[in-house]
């Protein structure tokens, strides 16, 4: 092997790592996009919390609870809503 490849090599895991992950947000896009307005309100306030580590199912509360507070998300539909964001938010990770 040449030493001119050798940079290359090196490269080829990150990119494919960063196309694997911007295929899964256009994915995450695409599913919030189908949501009814009050589940596309928890996905984007959920989405920047997202990480590979986190557990979205402990997560959401801590988000959707406020809301519920505030008036954004009714009460009787805040666990389906949640459900349905979660489902997107889970093809971000």
């Amino acid at each position: 092997m040449k030493i001119e490849m050798f940079p290359a090599l090196l490269a080829l895991p990150f990119l494919v790592l960063t196309s694997s992950a911007f295929a899964g947000q256009k994915e995450a896009s695409a599913c919030a996009a189908s949501l009814k307005p009050e589940a596309q309100l928890i996905y984007a306030a959920a989405a920047p919390s997202i990480a590979p580590d986190k557990v979205i199912k402990d997560l959401l509360p801590s988000i959707i609870r406020p809301m519920v507070e505030s008036g954004k998300v009714a009460r009787s539909t805040a666990r389906d809503s949640g459900a349905a964001a979660g489902a997107c938010l889970k093809l971000l990770q």
